[in-house]
């Protein structure tokens, strides 16, 4: 009996850290804004410096690569930075490259829409250690 209560536990330590790895990079879950979903996230963990940011659209399980984006992140020191998403052409992801100057909490808003239409908005926040 021990050694099934063993298994288990490392059965599921394993699968927790594999899960914790997997989502320790993302800054917005998935979550829906008039019907789009958005999910924000790095490709590497969050650093001081240079950080590429990757987020997808999707519009009722469609992906959108027709979207004007812009992330506007409030740094701790309380600057302003502003970034237009560059659009890479597939599955909905637009990258942006965000320089983080400071550690600390940042918060940002992230504006999107269609060439014509309503412009929807996320805010939010990240740590960078």
């Amino acid at each position: 009996m021990k050694a099934v209560q063993k298994v288990l536990l490392g059965l599921g330590l394993f699968i927790g850290s594999a899960y914790a790895q997997d989502v320790s990079n993302v800054i917005h879950s998935p979550g829906y804004i008039k019907d789009y979903s958005v999910n924000i996230k790095s490709d590497e963990h969050l650093k001081q410096g240079i950080n590429q940011i990757t987020i997808k659209f999707t519009h009722d399980g469609h992906t959108h690569n027709d979207l004007k984006s812009k992330l506007t992140v409030y740094a701790p020191d309380n600057t302003t930075l502003s970034y237009e998403g560059e659009n890479t052409k597939t599955n909905g992801k637009y990258q942006y490259n965000v320089n983080l100057k400071d550690k600390g909490t940042y918060t940002y808003v992230l504006t999107f829409s269609h060439k014509v239409g309503v412009t929807k908005s996320k805010r939010g926040s990240f740590i960078v250690n």
